[in-house]
């Protein structure tokens, strides 16, 4: 019973992050000010676990490989899928995001699995290439559905391509350097913070330069803040939670990941036609479910 109470608070936290993100994005909040707090709240979060658990904050593999990952996660989350959730739907961004994971199960598969892929894996790699062809193909400006635009479209095919590159990071850290989560979440975050704040630098300046009001680029708004503490939060969260599940408490990967990676795309598909009145067509749709049908498989695999 405890296991599956953890592994619900990790699905039930994931997907509480997207909401809160489309209400943020579209009340006009600044993504990089949702960085900025969101690291602000995550490197003290990494740091404090990682001393209280033991884990090491200065392993230099981890160190490296999370920083590549925080430019990743800072370009492809908090910058392009941030903005996609402003300006298209949110049940197929989260599915397209969450799609990412095709690129570590690709890399497991050529680098670290003795064996050929199953036939699973194929067909969760088959489902996510359709999924994707889907997406960039369908276009819908019928006003009795979300409209689905190719602005949307595009960016989030680039969006997917660095979840996948963040993804990947979190799995090399988990092969090359196991056992120091949090030294890979203190990279990332400070990355992600060192970005993000330039992002903020350079606006300022060219506002100045413009001659326009300097209230804008001043420090984060309550929605701002309320949206970066989400991020931070959460982030650190799940990824602990998940560690003690994957860890301490022996629960079978095969249980854990296809749980807490497509769990979030099925509710957040439910909320963005129930809750939110998001209307997708047949082929948006059909791109969603077969993404979901590529995590599921893709998740089995790992």
């Amino acid at each position: 019973m405890q296991r599956w109470v953890l592994i619900s608070l990790v699905v039930l936290s994931s997907t509480l992050l997207w909401p809160v993100n489309r209400w943020a994005t579209r009340s006009g909040a600044r993504p990089e000010a949702m960085g900025i707090v969101g690291s602000l709240v995550g490197i003290p979060l990494a740091i404090l676990l990682g001393l209280a658990l033991g884990s090491p904050l200065l392993a230099h593999r981890a160190l490296l490989i999370g920083a590549v990952g925080g430019v990743a996660y800072t370009v492809g989350f908090v910058l392009i899928i941030f903005y996609c959730l402003r300006i298209g739907p949110t049940g197929p961004t989260v599915t397209l995001n969450n799609m990412g994971l095709v690129w570590p199960v690709l890399i497991g598969l050529l680098w670290f699995a003795p064996a050929a892929p199953a036939a699973v894996q194929w067909f969760g790699f088959g489902c996510t290439l359709l999924a994707l062809a889907l997406t960039g193909a369908n276009r819908s400006r019928d006003e009795a559905v979300t409209p689905i635009t190719a602005r949307w479209a595009g960016w989030a095919l680039v969006g997917w391509v660095f979840a996948g590159i963040s993804m990947s990071c979190q799995y090399l850290d988990s092969q090359l350097a196991p056992n120091t989560p949090y030294a890979y979440l203190l990279a990332s975050f400070t990355v992600a913070l060192v970005i993000c704040l330039g992002i903020s630098i350079v606006k300022r300046i060219v506002t100045v330069h413009e001659g326009e009001t300097q209230q804008r680029n001043s420090l984060p708004t309550h929605v701002e803040a309320l949206a970066g503490v989400s991020v931070g939060a959460i982030n650190v969260f799940s990824i602990t939670l998940t560690i003690l599940l994957l860890g301490p408490l022996h629960v079978s990967p095969a249980i854990v990941m296809p749980v807490t990676v497509a769990g979030p795309v099925i509710l957040m598909l439910l909320i963005g036609h129930v809750i939110l009145k998001e209307r997708l067509n047949s082929l948006g749709w059909t791109a969603s479910a077969l993404g979901l049908a590529g995590v599921v498989c893709l998740s089995l695999s790992r």
